[in-house]
């Protein structure tokens, strides 16, 4: 079996599925799949070079991720295999675009991985209209050819569901690499937003909740880290969320520039909690980022999280500013052993449920059934 995978971009170190794909991809050569993993070379340095990583030029505006060279690679690639297995990660771009007609024209095997494209909340903000057309045009199409579609969580199978796809769904989590901590290091007092900073993340609801806290907890800060700039280039947010937060005089809020690798890790395992108050997420990357450094977590139900509260390592509530606030009440008043009991709680999720072994495994499961290399269905694939 040949798995070829494609993707837009793996450039932007702080986005989840830049991540997820190149672990995923990473742990599949380790198994000794025969794997190819095709992208554009956004954001990629330009000696940029890794194994059966092909890259390729985007032409026209990077927002539709066409380029002629990668769908011609593509086109030649898929004819020199037999048993060959496409997996497309992202919608609304190109990519989705070129696996379907490879599927049409070769009558190879597909999965698709929206990686949280589908939700309603998707749907209904950014270039909507522009959604809606192409949405008609390309991706409905795209999505319905495929022999299995991949979500990362029941939420983002529900939301397949109720747009009236039939496919096979495979539900499988993103994972992390996790290493046992020798000593867990003093936490500041320190709560900490992490990751992109967009509109959809919900961070002028916790700034409006942490302004409602300053006088009860003079003594936390709470710190905003990330970039707002995107895939193409666009930026401004971050400069209304810092006036936001000088012209209501909110106090205690200190933002920075984004960090990555152990500067990451260490952030979150100083900080004493994390918080995620987003709007929309298919999986959120950033929350077992912070339970695999022993850092609870505060979650809205903008992503699925409900694990948070069944082995008590956070909080997943409501999305609203007074569900934001009350969680962050409890968490800034509860005990220093308290938290770290939460934050260790979380460490074993994650070890036990999101290990990048176990989830290749089934994706590998999944790969084999689409392929008709396995008979048996998987047990992590839905079909009703």
């Amino acid at each position: 079996m040949k798995v070829i995978q494609i993707t837009p971009s793996i450039g932007q170190e702080d986005s989840g599925p830049s991540y997820s794909v190149q672990r995923l991809f990473d742990e599949l050569l380790s198994l000794e799949v025969d794997a190819d993993l095709a992208t554009l070379n956004l954001k990629l340095d330009s000696n940029f070079k890794k194994a059966n990583i092909y890259t390729f030029p985007c032409n026209f505006h990077p927002r539709l991720g066409h380029s002629r060279l990668m769908n011609a690679w593509l086109h030649k690639r898929v004819r020199s295999f037999k048993n060959l297995v496409i997996h497309n990660h992202g919608m609304w771009q190109s990519n989705a675009i070129y696996s379907s007609k490879l599927k049409s024209k070769y009558n190879l095997k597909l999965l698709i991985s929206p990686r949280g494209t589908l939700s309603s909340w998707s749907l209904n903000n950014g270039n909507v209209l522009a959604k809606k057309i192409f949405g008609n045009l390309f991706q409905r199409n795209a999505l319905s050819v495929a022999d299995c579609i991949h979500a990362t969580s029941i939420s983002e199978y529900e939301d397949i569901r109720k747009l009236g796809f039939k496919n096979p769904v495979a539900i499988i989590p993103n994972g992390i690499d996790t290493t046992e901590l020798s000593a867990i290091p003093e936490k500041d007092r320190t709560v900490l937003f992490l990751g992109r900073i967009h509109k959809k993340k919900g961070i002028e609801m916790l700034l409006n909740a942490w302004k409602r806290l300053n006088s009860k907890y003079p003594d936390w800060k709470l710190k905003i880290i990330g970039s707002d700039k995107d895939y193409y280039g666009r930026e401004g947010y971050k400069d209304f969320l810092v006036n936001m937060v000088s012209s209501q005089n909110i106090k205690g809020v200190v933002f920075s520039e984004p960090l990555f690798g152990e500067k990451k890790n260490k952030e979150y395992r100083n900080s004493s909690v994390f918080i995620l108050p987003t709007y929309s997420e298919n999986f959120g990357m950033t929350v077992i980022e912070s339970l695999a450094q022993k850092t609870p977590a505060i979650v809205t139900h903008g992503a699925p999280w409900k694990d948070l509260e069944t082995h008590n390592a956070g909080w997943w509530v409501p999305i609203s500013e007074d569900a934001i606030l009350n969680a962050l009440d409890e968490a800034l008043k509860a005990g220093k052993d308290e938290l770290l009991r939460m934050g260790s709680n979380g460490f074993k999720l994650v070890e036990k449920a999101y290990s990048w072994q176990s989830i290749t495994k089934d994706m590998l499961n999944v790969y084999g059934w689409i392929s008709g290399d396995i008979n048996s269905r998987p047990s992590c694939v839905m079909i009703d």
